[in-house]
């Protein structure tokens, strides 16, 4: 079901359109395996009805989807209220704006996902910067946090699981993010778009699952688009607890449009949560395996570079710092043969890393890490 190679170029891919036909695309945060059989057979029979006008959004929409949060995540329903938007990140930047002005001051996590970053609307940046342990693993710095408090920031973004480093951050972190939120007046907005793409042998937990009190202070975000591999299509949730909030959300959402979702994304979304469980499974046993492939790889022949223990996502965070050089070179070096993510566009916390995607067939995989092999060998 994954092993099959497509080439996806002249598909109107943008991961793939306009790159080198020697190149492989390993960057965009797509995957090169197919949408869900059920998915698509969804849209077919959407489509043959002959009828795209505007969607309703009725009530079997909002149990399924709220039926797959809390069957496989745990929710927290009391009070809860979902709002189907145009994408995750038009969402947060609206409640950017609705929720701040100018200037004020935004916590983010680094690295991080870099539309966080472009989207704060003139607002100021206050960076958490994840550290590194003894253990080689990257951890929250809540000391460093406790230092911004004098900043007065006024919004917590939260990326749960987190891109690109690949965690699954712990009920207690969560507890002590929502906490330290809750006694200072910051909001706490949690991007939890990869929370279904965990790797065997590790446990997504949400924001939802804690206490009422902390859920009044807190938006969620999330997305099936991620999950089914239909970003294309545009789309995705804001959860709130808070009904105050719900109605203020309500409002910037219907004046900018981003309540408008398109009837291909409420089509496959359904599918997607009603019958695609089993497949998201295969996915996250693939992506483990791809993973340890690179993993071991690298170990064995590239040992200059250094890998983190992947939980979540099939985006990984990997270490390049040993070959002391800089990004241009290290770039220059791959010569454009393997097209990965700039660590620096994560931050400057990202400086010495790149990023690379492992949704796809392991033969793509296998030929990578033979290119990588190469041109570091030859530096």
């Amino acid at each position: 079901m994954f092993d099959t190679v497509y080439d996806r170029r002249f598909t109107d891919s943008h991961k793939w359109d306009k790159i080198p036909e020697y190149s492989l695309s390993m960057w965009l945060a797509d995957m090169d395996f197919r949408t869900p059989a059920p998915i698509l057979d969804a849209l077919r029979q959407k489509v043959s009805t002959g009828f795209l006008g505007y969607p309703a959004i009725n009530e079997q929409y909002m149990e399924t989807v709220l039926n797959w949060f809390t069957a496989f995540h745990h929710y927290n329903t009391e009070g809860i209220s979902i709002s189907p938007v145009t994408g995750i990140i038009p969402a947060l930047s609206a409640i950017i704006q609705r929720y701040t002005s100018e200037g004020a001051e935004i916590i983010i996590q680094a690295p991080a996902y870099y539309r966080f970053m472009e989207i704060t609307q003139n607002r100021t940046i206050l960076f958490n910067p994840l550290k590194i342990d003894e253990d080689g693993q990257y951890q929250m710095d809540f000391e460093q946090l406790d230092s911004l408090l004098p900043l007065q920031p006024q919004i917590f973004v939260l990326c749960s699981p987190h891109n690109p480093v690949g965690r699954v951050w712990s009920y207690e972190d969560l507890l002590r993010i929502a906490e330290y939120c809750l006694e200072n007046e910051i909001l706490l907005i949690a991007d939890e778009i990869h929370c279904d793409l965990v790797l065997p042998g590790y446990h997504f937990t949400s924001v939802a699952t804690l206490p009422t009190r902390y859920l009044q202070n807190t938006i969620i975000l999330h997305s099936s688009t991620k999950t089914f591999n239909i970003a294309g299509l545009r789309g995705g949730h804001v959860v709130v607890f808070n009904q105050r909030m719900q109605r203020e959300l309500s409002k910037v959402f219907d004046l900018y449009g981003i309540n408008k979702v398109n009837t291909a994304f409420l089509t496959a979304t359904m599918a997607g949560y009603t019958h695609c469980r089993d497949w998201t499974i295969s996915l996250n046993k693939y992506i483990a395996n791809n993973y340890h492939y690179v993993r071991t790889f690298i170990q064995e022949h590239i040992p200059q570079l250094k890998t983190f223990q992947q939980e979540a996502t099939y985006l990984m965070w990997i270490d390049y710092r040993a070959l002391q050089i800089s990004e241009d070179d290290f770039f220059s070096t791959l010569d454009r043969e393997l097209i990965v993510s700039k660590g620096t566009i994560f931050s400057e916390y990202g400086k010495g890393f790149f990023r690379m995607n492992i949704a796809c067939p392991l033969d793509i995989i296998k030929k990578a890490m033979q290119i990588l092999h190469t041109q570091i060998h030859h530096l």
